[in-house]
């Protein structure tokens, strides 16, 4: 198996983000470090880093006692369980390589991905791989068909937060390039991060492509404080992705009442117009503009509701408009503070390591 002496940047880290999986951890962790040593070659090194993300069955203990017989394995250590995010937040603090992939631990994606996603990195191509299973020629198998659905739906509504060109946006499987791991600062614990990071490394200008991808799902032998999907952790990753999704297109919250708005409109001015038009048709005595108006007059005080009814919407309208005029402005300023701080974060410590 390939060692990495100490002294040497590896030019590869994939990190995994592990709970409760004793019963595969070991078996995953060899997979991962032979496809690796395979693909790369003895000319490029490499460093796995595995985040036991509080696990109560013996998983930390596994990754520990591998770490000391593999040099190119690192075990990080949470103190309880802190979610996803925070467990590729920890590897992407401690990774050193030039460029950076994750990886689920179970590997329901292959290690063969990252030999697709490392190629467009090393050329320039782009600085953010996603591996997504919903690409027109990606594929997903053996996945129960309500969890199919949700997340088919979910990464279907969420990518129209993107500009609707990604086709999956919750996904853990990706590569990085390491100055974007420098670059990004991040916050999320949950699964969330995933937006947070397509969305944060857009506003700094780096580029992100898909390659298609194959999900195989499988039953993973969990231990100990398996996590479903009860009802209340579906809420609760529902609100926090709708929460990414508004916090950098607050102007979403408008299209819908917009929307319905416009409809409601439309129809309230097709049956005022016909009205209007019956009741001028039917206005004789006069001539001309007195005729217009005398019809006008008639209609407003026979259906005074439905014109109360059309201004009201007019005027909310107008609000909604206003609103989202407002949100654009509002985001368009967050995006630059967003980037001087980075700018300015990184200045910082490139003065510090001149120091």
């Amino acid at each position: 198996m390939h060692m990495r002496p100490h002294s040497m940047r590896p030019y590869v880290s994939v990190i995994i983000s592990a709970y409760n999986e004793e019963g595969v951890i070991e078996d995953h962790i060899n997979q991962v470090g032979e496809f690796l040593y395979r693909h790369l070659g003895p000319d490029k090194t490499f460093e796995i880093i595995v985040v036991n993300d509080g696990s109560n069955d013996s998983t930390g203990a596994i990754i520990d006692r591998l770490a000391l017989e593999r040099e190119y394995l690192i075990a990080e250590h949470h103190p309880r369980n802190l979610g996803r995010g925070r467990g590729i937040r920890t590897g992407f603090a401690r990774s050193t390589g030039r460029y950076v992939f994750t990886l689920d631990a179970d590997l329901s994606y292959s290690p063969d991905h990252v030999a697709r996603m490392l190629p467009p990195l090393e050329s320039g191509e782009t600085d953010v791989v996603l591996a997504s299973v919903y690409h027109p020629e990606g594929h997903v198998k053996n996945v129960p068909f309500g969890r199919a659905l949700i997340s088919r739906v979910g990464n279907r509504l969420l990518s129209v937060s993107l500009g609707g060109e990604l086709h999956t946006v919750t996904c853990v499987v990706r590569g990085y390039t390491r100055d974007v791991i420098d670059s990004l600062t991040l916050f999320s614990d949950g699964k969330d991060i995933h937006l947070e990071i397509i969305q944060k490394a857009r506003m700094l200008g780096f580029k992100i492509i898909e390659i298609p991808a194959e999900l195989r799902w499988r039953v993973s032998k969990r231990t100990g404080g398996t996590r479903g999907w009860a009802p209340g952790d579906f809420m609760r990753l529902v609100s926090r992705h709708l929460f990414f999704n508004f916090l950098f297109r607050p102007s979403l919250l408008c299209w819908i009442p917009m929307g319905l708005l416009g409809a409601l409109f439309l129809v309230v001015s097709f049956t005022i117009v016909h009205g209007y038009t019956m009741v001028l048709s039917q206005t004789t005595g006069a001539e001309g503009f007195t005729k217009y108006y005398l019809a006008l007059r008639e209609h407003i005080l026979l259906a005074k509701v439905s014109y109360f009814g059309w201004s009201l919407v007019l005027v909310l309208l107008f609000q909604f408009a206003s609103l989202v005029f407002i949100a654009k402005q509002n985001n368009h300023h967050f995006e630059e503070i967003f980037s001087f701080l980075s700018f300015l974060r990184k200045r910082v410590e490139n003065l510090e390591e001149k120091k």
